[in-house]
């Protein structure tokens, strides 16, 4: 059997095609995914506020509460309560208790850092919700007490003070390591050559194969050709889209899908071998 150019092309041609038509089936696959589990911590965590903010707990009934809170949800390593200071007892400035679930512990934070310090990176989570008075989600740190690349779904809390004026309460936050989910990200990959990875709101990779990369380089850093500027900003610019490169992970010339996690405005990142 004799084959010409024509028909190589032809079976490039359709190789390239099902590459296309997989990488976009497995980015909504992976954007679905994500998408659920942020919408479900902010469900969760805004039930979980209304019951600090009508109830007050001993702190063995808040003991047993978060860990209640931390199984609902599989892929949270942590859930803390942090109480404004003095806000529980007139005599204690910061008082707080961190539930870590995978090493079944509790910790109180104010015993590590002061958690309102807004010049602390680690104290991100309890800041910036208290001074946007609204929920926030954090960029990619080491947590101290996680013991590991995390980010945080944090809530303020608020009761009415004597004056009948809100006031906070505390700062509940849900923690998240990317490593969680990555396995679950993973495992929605099709063909032979695909990887995915997520990279935060100024286009830093947050997961990926290469453990390497985890907040050092950008999306395409390795990508070195005239259009390398433009292919970034399109990713951090656009909701969603394509670009074509060179992977560096994979060597080979590839297809970048990209979408947007909603409510955290992180990007996805699947990559296919355009012969895959």
């Amino acid at each position: 059997t004799s084959y010409t150019v024509y028909d190589f092309i032809l079976v490039r041609n359709a190789r390239q095609d099902r590459a296309f038509r997989i990488g976009v089936e497995t980015t909504a696959n992976v954007k679905a995914h994500l998408d659920t589990l942020i919408y479900q911590t902010r469900e969760n965590a805004m039930k979980f506020a209304g019951q600090l903010t009508k109830n007050d707990f001993s702190w063995t009934e808040l003991q047993k509460l978060l860990v209640l809170e931390v199984d609902k949800l599989d892929y949270i390593t942590g859930l803390t309560v942090a109480f404004a200071p003095y806000s529980v007892e007139p005599e204690q400035g910061l008082k707080s208790l961190y539930y870590n679930k995978l090493k079944n512990k509790f910790i109180n934070l104010e015993e590590l850092y002061d958690y309102t310090d807004a010049s602390l990176e680690t104290a991100t989570w309890y800041t910036q919700a208290r001074d946007s008075e609204a929920p926030i989600v954090t960029e990619p740190y080491f947590g101290e007490a996680a013991a590991e690349l995390v980010f945080d779904y944090s809530i303020p809390v608020y009761r009415p003070n004597d004056q009948g004026k809100k006031e906070l309460y505390c700062v509940i936050s849900y923690t998240l390591a990317p490593d969680e989910f990555t396995e679950v990200i993973n495992s929605l990959i099709q063909g032979n050559s695909g990887y995915v990875y997520l990279t935060n709101n100024n286009g830093m990779i947050i997961t990926h194969p290469n453990r390497s990369h985890l907040l050092k380089y950008r999306s395409l850093d390795f990508t070195y050709n005239d259009s390398h500027d433009e292919q970034v900003e399109e990713m951090l610019n656009a909701k969603s889209g394509s670009v074509n490169y060179v992977s560096p992970y994979t060597n080979v010339e590839s297809i970048m899908f990209f979408d947007t996690v909603d409510l955290i405005e992180w990007k996805i990142a699947v990559v296919y071998s355009k012969t895959d």
